[in-house]
């Protein structure tokens, strides 16, 4: 091989190492810094059990609804995601759906956010890839969610153990 030739390839190798390095040095983000930058806070009361008062104070405005869709969801996911991990609170053992359900739905409801034309459950799995793959800050399994298509997909790292 010329010299020329192995200059090139070196070059490119150190440069794909580099690129490597620079994307792992920003998933490696302080969590705090995250969080305030997806506007996460902590709350002492279970978020999904409060009043629409309550609600549309720390959500609202949003638009077109009256609060923000996105914003609420994602601190009820973390709030419980925390909550689980710290053993307050047992694990969804349910599929993503179960979750909507159960702690998502209500507060759009309550606040007059709910949209039955629309499918607001987006919202949830959003801010669910949001948090597991662009900010890489949590895993469905740390909320116990089950796939419920574990017997036709292959399961990527976010549904497995570490």
């Amino acid at each position: 091989m010329k010299p020329f030739k192995k200059l090139i390839i070196l070059l490119s190798l150190a440069i794909f190492i580099a690129s490597i390095g620079q994307a792992s040095e920003q998933r490696k983000q302080p969590l705090e810094e995250i969080l305030r930058a997806e506007q996460i806070k902590p709350y002492d009361v279970p978020i999904y059990e409060q009043s629409r008062e309550w609600l549309l104070r720390e959500f609202g405005p949003g638009d077109p609804y009256p609060i923000n869709l996105t914003l609420a969801t994602k601190n009820i996911v973390w709030q419980a995601r925390q909550e689980i991990q710290a053993g307050e609170l047992d694990p969804i053992q349910g599929i993503i759906r179960t979750f909507w359900y159960t702690n998502i739905k209500p507060v759009f409801a309550r606040t007059g956010s709910l949209n039955e034309d629309v499918e607001q459950s987006d919202v949830l799995h959003n801010v669910l890839v949001e948090l597991v793959r662009t900010r890489d800050i949590m895993r469905y399994k740390d909320m116990g969610f089950l796939n419920n298509n574990a017997g036709t997909l292959k399961i990527d790292k976010n549904w497995q153990s570490y």
